[in-house]
Protein backbone atom coordinates (compact mmCIF):
# COMPACT_ATOMS: atom_id res chain seq x y z
CA UNK A 1 0.00 0.00 0.00
CA UNK A 2 2.75 2.37 0.71
CA UNK A 3 4.41 1.56 -2.64
CA UNK A 4 1.05 2.28 -4.34
CA UNK A 5 0.90 5.80 -2.37
CA UNK A 6 4.37 6.83 -3.55
CA UNK A 7 3.88 5.67 -7.12
CA UNK A 8 0.84 7.64 -7.28
CA UNK A 9 2.37 10.92 -5.73
CA UNK A 10 5.41 10.22 -8.33
CA UNK A 11 3.02 10.01 -11.37
CA UNK A 12 1.10 13.13 -9.80
CA UNK A 13 3.90 15.51 -9.15
CA UNK A 14 5.33 14.19 -13.01
CA UNK A 15 2.06 15.13 -14.28
CA UNK A 16 1.74 18.26 -12.88
CA UNK A 17 5.30 19.38 -13.75
CA UNK A 18 4.40 18.54 -17.14
CA UNK A 19 1.29 20.75 -17.63
CA UNK A 20 3.58 23.90 -16.23
CA UNK A 21 6.56 23.32 -18.78
CA UNK A 22 6.92 25.79 -21.35
CA UNK A 23 9.65 25.76 -24.09
CA UNK A 24 12.12 29.04 -23.10
CA UNK A 25 14.54 30.74 -25.90
CA UNK A 26 17.13 33.72 -25.24
CA UNK A 27 16.63 36.48 -27.38
CA UNK A 28 18.38 37.01 -30.16
CA UNK A 29 17.14 33.26 -31.20
CA UNK A 30 16.56 32.25 -35.06
CA UNK A 31 14.55 29.59 -36.57
CA UNK A 32 13.10 27.66 -33.79
CA UNK A 33 10.37 25.13 -34.35
CA UNK A 34 6.91 26.59 -31.88
CA UNK A 35 6.40 22.98 -30.13
CA UNK A 36 5.33 23.88 -26.54
CA UNK A 37 2.37 25.78 -25.67
CA UNK A 38 3.34 28.50 -24.55
CA UNK A 39 6.67 29.60 -26.35
CA UNK A 40 8.54 32.17 -24.59
CA UNK A 41 11.20 33.55 -25.99
CA UNK A 42 13.14 36.12 -23.23
CA UNK A 43 16.55 38.61 -23.19
CA UNK A 44 19.02 37.39 -21.26
CA UNK A 45 20.59 39.25 -18.65
CA UNK A 46 24.39 39.40 -19.24
CA UNK A 47 26.46 37.77 -16.92
CA UNK A 48 30.10 39.31 -15.74
CA UNK A 49 32.18 36.19 -16.54
CA UNK A 50 30.79 36.13 -20.53
CA UNK A 51 31.82 38.86 -23.08
CA UNK A 52 28.64 39.42 -25.16
CA UNK A 53 30.66 41.66 -27.02
CA UNK A 54 32.55 39.40 -29.05
CA UNK A 55 29.64 38.57 -30.60
CA UNK A 56 28.59 42.16 -31.44
CA UNK A 57 25.25 41.66 -29.76
CA UNK A 58 23.59 44.83 -29.13
CA UNK A 59 22.79 44.80 -25.28
CA UNK A 60 19.81 46.98 -23.85
CA UNK A 61 21.29 50.14 -21.85
CA UNK A 62 18.87 50.28 -19.16
CA UNK A 63 17.84 53.51 -18.12
CA UNK A 64 18.24 55.21 -21.24
CA UNK A 65 15.89 57.03 -23.30
CA UNK A 66 16.31 55.20 -26.58
CA UNK A 67 14.19 52.38 -28.01
CA UNK A 68 14.90 49.04 -29.85
CA UNK A 69 13.43 47.41 -32.34
CA UNK A 70 12.20 43.80 -31.76
CA UNK A 71 11.61 41.35 -35.16
CA UNK A 72 9.74 38.51 -35.52
CA UNK A 73 9.39 36.04 -38.41
CA UNK A 74 7.76 32.81 -38.97
CA UNK A 75 8.00 30.48 -41.71
CA UNK A 76 6.60 26.88 -42.45
CA UNK A 77 7.80 24.16 -44.74
CA UNK A 78 4.72 23.18 -46.59
CA UNK A 79 4.47 25.24 -49.78
CA UNK A 80 0.70 25.78 -49.80
CA UNK A 81 0.15 26.84 -46.52
CA UNK A 82 1.48 30.67 -44.36
CA UNK A 83 2.84 29.45 -41.44
CA UNK A 84 1.32 32.25 -38.51
CA UNK A 85 1.90 32.94 -35.10
CA UNK A 86 -0.02 35.16 -32.07
CA UNK A 87 2.36 37.10 -30.00
CA UNK A 88 2.41 39.12 -26.75
CA UNK A 89 5.73 41.33 -26.17
CA UNK A 90 6.08 41.87 -22.60
CA UNK A 91 8.28 43.23 -20.34
CA UNK A 92 10.53 40.97 -17.77
CA UNK A 93 9.16 42.68 -14.90
CA UNK A 94 5.59 42.35 -15.91
CA UNK A 95 4.69 45.86 -15.88
CA UNK A 96 4.33 46.67 -19.49
CA UNK A 97 2.52 44.01 -22.44
CA UNK A 98 1.56 44.65 -25.74
CA UNK A 99 -0.83 42.44 -28.31
CA UNK A 100 -1.84 40.38 -29.28
CA UNK A 101 -0.36 40.23 -32.68
CA UNK A 102 -0.14 37.99 -35.21
CA UNK A 103 2.77 37.54 -37.43
CA UNK A 104 2.03 35.80 -41.12
CA UNK A 105 4.65 34.36 -42.90
CA UNK A 106 6.10 36.42 -45.26
CA UNK A 107 6.02 39.45 -43.18
CA UNK A 108 8.19 41.05 -40.52
CA UNK A 109 6.82 42.79 -37.39
CA UNK A 110 8.90 45.24 -35.79
CA UNK A 111 7.55 47.27 -32.70
CA UNK A 112 9.88 49.68 -30.98
CA UNK A 113 10.44 49.35 -27.31
CA UNK A 114 12.35 51.30 -24.34
CA UNK A 115 15.97 50.19 -23.80
CA UNK A 116 14.60 50.93 -19.73
CA UNK A 117 13.24 47.40 -19.96
CA UNK A 118 14.30 43.79 -20.45
CA UNK A 119 11.58 42.05 -22.67
CA UNK A 120 9.66 38.57 -23.75
CA UNK A 121 7.74 37.28 -25.94
CA UNK A 122 5.48 34.80 -25.55
CA UNK A 123 3.46 32.82 -28.23
CA UNK A 124 -0.29 32.02 -27.40
CA UNK A 125 -1.20 30.40 -30.82
CA UNK A 126 0.55 28.89 -33.73
CA UNK A 127 -0.25 27.22 -36.85
CA UNK A 128 1.50 23.41 -37.18
CA UNK A 129 5.00 23.04 -38.19
CA UNK A 130 5.69 27.25 -37.88
CA UNK A 131 8.93 28.35 -36.27
CA UNK A 132 10.05 31.86 -35.67
CA UNK A 133 13.05 34.19 -35.40
CA UNK A 134 13.07 36.98 -32.67
CA UNK A 135 15.95 39.68 -32.05
CA UNK A 136 16.75 43.18 -31.81
CA UNK A 137 17.96 46.02 -34.33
Amino acid sequence: MKKLFISSLIIFVAVFIANKLSAQNPIPSFNVPIIVDPTIFEEVVPSSSFNFNSLNLSLPQLGSREERKLHVTTVDDVYLSTAWVTIEVYSLDGAITYGSFTVYEGTLFEISLSSDSLWGVSVIGASPGSRMSVWFD
